[in-house]
């Protein structure tokens, strides 16, 4: 009956630890004493195991201190001891954790509680198996006995499984055997007999490991025994050594006496060699000073007389130099006064382009919304925009002549020449018509053949013919394309890829495309002197992807703010680099229609009135 109770309390005790909130213990700790202070203790110390083995460990010796006095019961104090040997336990602290158990082991054998005796036994075996103590094997036993007395066959179990592994690390395998027999025989409720069927197999397998591990216990005793033969070699050898290292010291002896008979007599010849090296020092020192100084003498004669002759020599220099001076003086001169002659020349050439250029007054009465980027690369350009309006027919071009300054420009007037000749006397109705016109006369006028070594003089052209009451546009070019921007979308219209002058399929028709235009079209025509400009950070092309680009970006943009933007973007990829072409850029917003329908006749009457009489007279 006592027993019964002691059990009891404990498990009362474990629950209400765990039902107790621990902010509670530890506010009811302030205010208790006694026994009631160390039941508290043990509470909270059972509390914290899990959580905080540290602070169940403080507890619990704090409750132990309290209770040299004996005031609580045994089973509370044996609690105490095991709270602390499992914290102990968690901390890895084994020694500490056996000492406690043990405590708690001497109070319980005392009560004759065998349950508990039976668990505290399995705990202090279980240890002393990880220490590898010889001790676990008597405590797993004692535990046994009380487990079989109890019935507590889960506990039987656990130690028959405990001890054939503690056997089994001992190599004691055949009890380790025995004990695997117990386990199955318990576990399976099984006869002995099949028990032992099932060990055998265990045993068979186990005999397989026991001869790898013997074979390997051999191979390693034979080892050892390598070991041992190279370590008695050493030890000769070492032997051999020490006497050696003898032989050489006393060597080393007898060559130190003889070197102190050898050094005494060096130290007097030395003695001897330095009076006389001293001596023959000085002589030396004395020849050196006498040569030294015939020399410098000799140099200084040398150099007066290379410096007298460099006088003469330079002195007649300067006078050739002063009379070619005079020469080249005078030819430049010669060559600043040609030179003024062929730019003022240049000069008035590039007035009498520009006179035969559509002007910027003309293009305002047509079109509101217009720019054209004309940047010569010298000071007269190769590249050149025509304009012509025949009844509702608007002709506009942006052409790019072979070559650049002076040899353009020729080319440029002859290309206006021709055009105007072209809309005006001959019957065509189409832009593919005009550009193979064109391309006729421009060969008779060149006296182009074809043939091998002959130049290949001509131009590249973009023509559009804009019809002012269909609102459509017919565009035909040569190498040069047409843009049109339509819904902030570049549309690009490619050009024949032939010139206008000779070339190998010359006899090919240029292609003419028709667009219809819708509001707020805006189309461009240009050379290829824009995208072929060279700058930016690696000194490269601009190309057409990014001239497409500015291009789309700005398509909301006025025309003269589209200008502006491609002046601005130009100038600075360019940075300090030279211009390499000349620069044509058209661009016409169709949807500002500021077209004025007049008389065909107005930009041309326009165009003769900026030329003098006989240049006037010439062109028609």
């Amino acid at each position: 009956m006592k027993n019964i109770i002691l059990i009891l309390f404990l498990l009362l005790t474990s629950l209400i630890t765990a039902q107790i909130n621990i902010s509670e213990f530890e506010n009811n700790l302030k205010s208790a004493s006694g026994t009631e202070q160390i039941e508290i203790l043990n509470s909270l110390a059972a509390a914290y195991l899990k959580k905080q083995p540290n602070k169940s460990i403080e507890y619990a010796e704090k409750a132990l201190k309290l209770n040299k006095k004996k005031l609580v019961s045994q089973p509370i104090e044996a609690n105490l001891y095991n709270t602390l040997g499992a914290a102990h336990y968690i901390d890895k602290n084994y020694k500490k954790s056996i000492e406690y158990y043990e405590k708690e082991l001497e109070i319980i054998e005392k009560s004759g509680l065998d349950v508990v005796t039976m668990n505290s036994c399995y705990n202090i075996a279980a240890i002393y198996k990880i220490l590898k103590n010889k001790k676990a094997k008597n405590y797993y036993l004692k535990s046994l006995a009380l487990a079989q007395k109890n019935n507590s066959r889960d506990l039987i179990l656990k130690i028959y499984e405990e001890l054939a592994e503690l056997m089994y690390d001992k190599r004691n395998y055949e009890e380790s055997v025995n004990y695997y027999i117990e386990y199955f025989s318990a576990k399976n409720n099984q006869s002995k007999q099949k028990s032992e069927i099932l060990a055998s197999q265990y045993e068979q397998v186990l005999k397989q490991k026991v001869n790898q591990i013997n074979i390997a216990e051999k191979d390693i005793k034979q080892k050892e025994n390598q070991i041992n033969i190279a370590e008695k070699d050493i030890k000769q050898k070492e032997n051999q050594i020490d006497i050696a290292e003898v032989n050489k010291q006393e060597l080393i002896n007898d060559t130190t006496q003889k070197s102190q008979r050898i050094t005494s007599l060096d130290e007097l010849n030395n003695l001897q060699q330095i009076d006389i090296a001293q001596k023959n020092t000085i002589i030396h020192q004395a020849k050196i000073i006498i040569i030294v100084s015939i020399s410098i003498i000799i140099l200084i004669l040398c150099f007066l007389v290379i410096i007298f002759w460099l006088y003469r020599k330079i002195k007649k220099i300067n006078s050739i130099l002063t009379q070619k001076n005079a020469e080249i003086n005078k030819h430049i001169i010669e060559i600043n006064k040609k030179s003024k002659e062929i730019t003022d020349s240049i000069v008035y050439a590039s007035l009498i382009q520009q006179a035969i250029l559509p002007s910027t007054e003309i293009l305002s009465e047509l079109f509101v919304e217009h720019f054209i980027l004309f940047r010569p690369r010298n000071i007269v350009s190769g590249d050149f925009y025509w304009l012509k309006q025949i009844k509702n027919f608007l002709f506009v071009v942006a052409a790019d002549c072979t070559g650049h300054g002076v040899p353009g420009a020729f080319m440029s007037m002859l290309g206006i020449t021709l055009l105007n000749d072209i809309v005006n006397r001959s019957n065509v109705d189409h832009p593919h018509e005009t550009l193979n016109e064109l391309r006729k006369r421009l060969k008779k006028a060149l006296h182009q053949t074809g043939q091998s070594g002959e130049r290949q003089d001509g131009m590249d052209i973009a023509f559009c013919m804009i019809d002012l009451e269909q609102n459509t546009v017919e565009f035909a070019g040569a190498y040069n394309p047409f843009y049109l921007i339509r819904n902030k979308k570049l549309i690009e219209i490619k050009a024949s890829r032939m010139p206008i002058g000779v070339y190998p399929f010359d006899d090919r028709d240029f292609a003419t495309t028709s667009i219809n235009l819708q509001p707020n079209d805006k189309f461009y025509i240009f050379s290829d002197g824009y995208s072929s400009q060279f700058g930016g950070l690696r000194g490269k092309k601009f190309k057409n992807k990014q001239f497409q680009e500015v291009l789309i970006q700005n398509t909301d943009k006025t025309m003269i703010d589209q200008k502006q933007i491609l002046e601005d973007t130009f100038d600075g990829w360019r940075g300090n680099l030279d211009q390499v072409d000349d620069v044509l850029v058209i661009g016409i917003n169709i949807c500002a229609p500021h077209i004025i329908l007049e008389n065909e006749n107005k930009i041309e009457s326009t165009q003769k009135s900026h030329l003098t009489p006989e240049l006037s007279a010439a062109i028609s």
